[in-house]
């Protein structure tokens, strides 16, 4: 497996367009949970050098997987809302892998955790820059026997009760998420206490 390396060239009007580097012939790609060699980018018609298409990226606390298509997307969603985890799990929406590096980042973050049953769930979403700010999904009238679903759980922080929301609509808002990269409108939203 290889890194991504990204070049960037300057284009008319001051505009920076980043361009992924192809890998060395033979090389393979880790995205999701499937690897793939370079040439069967090549073969799907995909230009790596001169198409930029959008990754997902999760962060399974340590663990970071990458996605640039539908099923790859499905994989993460999945596997991100499968279970309680201690510290959530964050997806980030780029035009290359986000690998936590100096060079720059998306400007945004979604984590999401669910309970021990992962039948409920909620979400922070944080952006920055102008508009930016923090945000914790809403619930207007939780259910009084909600469960507890983890912030950090190490700290011990939970979310609100206000936060958590049934896995379904929890589902839709991260689906939403890793298609527009925006904080999605399908789900009401409330200041958030943590980032």
């Amino acid at each position: 497996m290889i890194e991504i390396n990204n070049a960037v060239r300057e284009e008319e009007y001051g505009c920076r367009t980043t361009v992924p580097t192809i890998p060395p012939r033979g090389s393979r790609w880790q995205f999701g949970n499937r690897e793939q060699s370079n040439r069967s980018f090549q073969r799907r018609g995909m230009d790596m050098a001169t198409k930029t298409r959008t990754v997902v990226t999760a962060l399974f606390g340590t663990e970071r997987r990458f996605a640039s298509d539908v099923i790859g997307v499905r994989e993460l969603m999945r596997d991100g809302l499968a279970q309680e985890r201690v510290r959530g799990v964050c997806f980030y929406v780029w035009d290359r892998p986000h690998d936590m590096s100096t060079d720059g980042r998306p400007g945004h973050q979604l984590r999401v955790n669910v309970d021990e049953s992962a039948t409920w769930g909620a979400i922070n979403f944080v952006a920055e820059g102008d508009g930016g700010g923090a945000w914790d999904t809403h619930n207007p009238e939780p259910p009084a026997n909600v469960p507890t679903v983890w912030f950090d759980a190490t700290t011990p922080t939970p979310f609100e009760r206000s936060a958590v929301l049934p896995i379904d609509s929890i589902r839709d808002a991260v689906a939403e998420f890793c298609r527009t990269g925006r904080r999605p409108a399908c789900l009401q939203w409330q200041g958030a206490r943590w980032f």
